[in-house]
């Protein structure tokens, strides 16, 4: 099954649940993370809550749940490496599941999205074709959804974990701490309205996590 995000409707900035835009809700000790091209304070992008992408020492899942949360620069759009993982122009936030306070946006430079989103995972009957290497089970599952009159394709927000739909080559990260590959947490899509979409180039955003370190990266694709 391939889980897809769909918009539903708004949602509280500071909700606990996954959501696109509003607020995050971070411990005292995290700053706002700043970017490092331009020095300014990158926009919230996304708070995600994810399980099953964990393992422990020998390799084998925890069931663990994490919630990331996604910022990415939008100060002066073209001119920091936002499409690039480890740029120091995106940050990715991966904290225990339990309460934070809301931290509020600081002034200066292009902090929040115009929009919240609410999101709901629709599971779809998608699944990696291992004899195909063009096999693609998020586009597959997004024309299942869009074949239907009545669903809106601007309305799939992406997928929750699965394999990563590429728009170019396979940019797949590396752990900062340990050199293994990392997870993909989520694929973002810009949003279901493009007076309030996020800037991914008119492409798709990718969210990672190492599965043993609290550790993430993101990057676009147009």
């Amino acid at each position: 099954m391939t889980r897809v995000l769909i918009y539903d409707g708004s949602a509280a900035e500071d909700a606990a649940v996954t959501r696109t835009g509003g607020l995050p809700l971070l411990p005292d000790d995290i700053a706002w993370p700043r970017c490092t091209y331009c020095d300014g304070n990158m926009q919230f992008h996304a708070r995600i809550e994810q399980d099953g992408a964990f393992l422990d020492a020998d390799g084998e899942p925890t069931g663990d749940r994490r919630v990331v949360q996604v910022f990415m620069c939008d100060n002066d759009p073209g001119g920091c490496s936002t499409w690039e993982a480890y740029s120091g122009a995106s940050a990715v936030v991966v904290l225990p599941p339990g309460p934070a306070p809301v931290r509020r946006a600081p002034d200066g430079g292009v902090t929040t999205l115009p929009e919240v989103s609410a999101v709901r995972v629709v599971e779809i009957d998608a699944e990696p074709d291992p004899g195909d290497e063009f096999s693609d089970p998020y586009e597959e599952a997004r024309a299942v959804w869009m074949g239907d009159p009545e669903q809106r394709g601007r309305d799939v927000l992406g997928q929750l974990g699965g394999i990563p739909s590429w728009l170019q080559t396979d940019q797949m990260p590396a752990c900062a701490e340990c050199a293994e590959p990392m997870r993909m947490v989520a694929q973002l899509e810009e949003g279901h309205d493009l007076r309030t979409a996020a800037n991914y180039g008119g492409g798709s955003a990718y969210v990672f996590v190492c599965p043993r370190h609290d550790l993430g990266a993101f990057l676009w694709q147009q």
